[in-house]
Parts: structure tokens; sequence; C-alpha cells
């Protein structure tokens, strides 16, 4: 009789966080609009792709120009989006909070990023790749 394999102990950490990004993943995409209902197909698609990041008070999580390659939802934390005015300043257009995305436009026409996202807060996100 053989024996299976016995994991690693990172092995077994690596299972257990995706496990635990999953089911934050679900609870958050549940409630979007943009994807409300069908949160269960996408997560079956996207399951072994999704990550969770996390930003330190003041980090930049995208600029403006950057080509995007991803979607975000922002898990807990919030984010100060800025863009530039007429005149070239930069001005606040908003704040994100928990539950929100932000980048979607990346998972329907990838293309230039149009505005820069700082951490107001420590933040926890999950990371949507675009091409699945």
């Amino acid at each position: 009789m053989s024996q299976a394999p016995r994991q690693s102990l990172s092995d077994v950490a690596r299972e257990r966080e995706r496990a635990h990004v999953l089911d934050d993943a679900h609870d958050v995409l549940a409630t979007t609009s943009l994807f409300g209902g069908e949160a269960s197909a996408l997560l079956g698609e996207l399951s072994g792709r999704l990550e969770r990041v996390s930003l330190v008070r003041g980090a930049v999580l995208m600029r403006k120009g950057e080509m995007a390659d991803c979607a975000y939802v922002l898990l807990a934390g919030r984010l100060r989006v800025f863009t530039e005015t007429l005149g070239g300043r930069t001005a606040v257009a908003g704040e994100v909070a928990p539950g929100e995305i932000v980048g979607e436009m990346a998972l329907v026409a990838p293309g230039p990023r149009s505005a820069t996202l700082v951490a107001v807060r420590d933040s926890d996100l999950l990371v949507i790749p675009s091409t699945a």
C-alpha cells in the first residue's frame, strides 16, 4: 500500500490562503453590480489566478497612463482617486470604499489607466486578471 505524498507546510499555507481569498472574493463579488449573481461562475473560471494584495498607506495602486491588465476589488481599507484638471493640476476625483471595484475597464477593453489611485489607509485588494 503506497502512501500519498506529504504536503510541505508552505503548500498547506498556500492552499489555506487560496481558500481564504476565494471566500473573500465570492462575498465581495456577489455584492458588486458588475458581477452580482455571476460571482460563483467567475470564481470557477479564475479560482487559480486570483490574488490578494496588500498596500500600505501612501502606496500607489495604479498610475494614470499605465496599461491596464487587471481590475481590483477593495476588500479592506480606502483608496483615493486622482485625476488631472484641464489646467494640468492634480485633483481628487473621489474615494473607493471596501466592496467597490476599480479598473474594471481592463476586463472589457484593456487600455491605459484613466486615473491614479493611492491607498489612504493600509488596504487589501483582490486582483482580477483581464485574461482567463
